[in-house]
């Protein structure tokens, strides 16, 4: 078989109860060797990653300050170095998604003790300027964007303080992006938190935006015992 194309970027802890500071890794399918692809100077934890659709920009979360300072990396270097957000520009929170053209980044601004008020925030990637402060109402978190660039799918219905991740409510919501690129319109329900067990998490679009993967751990959007993995349609269908 011909090797797999691409690179994937993956969380590594440093032992299994998580004493040391995480870092993300880069592995390439042709040769399954990890990278420590950024050098990371000052070593704090870095996760909460998402990659441009272009490989070329990796958005993360670095663990200095409050909320979480959201900076870009430019991958297409080697090694990596800072891209155009840095934590000069104060954005901050947890996970985030680019949109198909890598114009813009939408994150979530949780910064630990906001689950049930965060938001979805969409921010130029190149200048880091907000465009849209709450694009999907408040309680909602872990984005996901179309590659067609046309839907956004979230998990929404976070109660309480903390991290969303560790919030043990949350359904499974779409939104319509408008002709602006950055408007979230027709937010809807596709799979409520009872559909089955735990609640949806981190949501992911099949490449040809006609099918949503998300998984449905154990206890918010961790698992300590076996999480399942489900399919379904934009509108909720085949779920």
């Amino acid at each position: 078989k011909a090797p797999l194309p691409g690179t994937v970027y993956y969380w590594e802890l440093p032992d299994a109860g998580g004493g040391g500071n995480g870092r993300v890794l880069s592995l390439s399918p042709a040769d399954a060797v990890a990278v420590q692809f950024f050098p990371n100077p000052n070593g704090n934890c870095y996760g909460c990653h998402s990659v441009s659709r272009d490989g070329s920009t990796l958005a993360t979360a670095f663990d200095f300050g409050t909320p979480f300072p959201i900076q870009t990396l430019d991958v297409s270097q080697s090694p990596a170095v800072l891209g155009n957000i840095t934590a000069a520009q104060g954005l901050g929170g947890t996970f985030s998604a680019f949109n198909h053209d890598g114009r813009y980044l939408m994150f979530s601004n949780n910064s630990g003790s906001n689950a049930s008020t965060s938001a979805l925030v969409v921010a130029d990637a190149t200048t880091g300027a907000v465009v849209n402060g709450n694009a999907m109402g408040v309680g909602c978190g872990e984005p996901a964007w179309s590659p067609d660039g046309l839907r956004i799918a979230a998990t929404c219905g976070y109660t309480g303080g903390g991290w969303t991740f560790d919030s043990s409510t949350g359904y499974l919501a779409i939104g319509d992006v408008q002709a602006d690129g950055f408007t979230v319109a027709n937010t809807r329900t596709i799979v409520p938190q009872a559909a089955g067990p735990g609640r949806p998490a981190y949501p992911s679009f099949a490449p040809n935006s006609e099918y949503i993967v998300y998984g449905r751990p154990t206890s918010g959007s961790r698992s300590i015992g076996n999480g399942t993995l489900w399919l379904t349609r934009p509108d909720g269908s085949e779920n």
